[in-house]
């Protein structure tokens, strides 16, 4: 449960970081940000509407191990973007320290974390 929590909060904090710094562009930060609050609410309302009206708005909804409800499985399009992702944190680092790789292997990173972020939201979206 707190293993994927860990590595959004993780993500989030580096790429605020990068972009408050200027190395990562604002745009990418909000789209990759914005998925994550959007997987974060819509899991909210998918286990509240799967659990028992008289439990539904209360602490039990909070109370992951104790009442089993739904499960969601990451994509392959959301294991690669959350790849890519962690590659262009990494490598935007590496780059402001040595300057390496290149400025634009990091623009082609930051293209293709760009197209998976908005694929694999749209995936869990359009998922029955």
């Amino acid at each position: 449960f707190l293993d994927p929590a860990a590595d959004k909060v993780m993500m989030t904090t580096l790429s605020t970081s990068l972009w408050v710094a200027g190395a990562m562009p604002g745009a990418l930060v909000a789209l990759m940000v914005g998925r994550d609050l959007g997987l974060l609410a819509g899991a909210f309302a998918m286990r509240a509407a799967s659990l028992p009206k008289e439990i539904r708005w209360s602490r039990e909804l909070f109370r992951v191990s104790a009442i089993r409800s739904i499960e969601v499985k990451p994509s392959f399009v959301s294991r690669a973007n959350t790849f890519l992702q962690i590659s262009l944190i990494g490598l935007t680092i590496t780059h402001l320290a040595f300057e390496t790789p290149p400025p634009g292997v990091i623009d082609a990173l930051c293209w293709a974390v760009a197209g998976t972020t908005f694929w694999s939201g749209a995936s869990y979206l359009l998922r029955p």
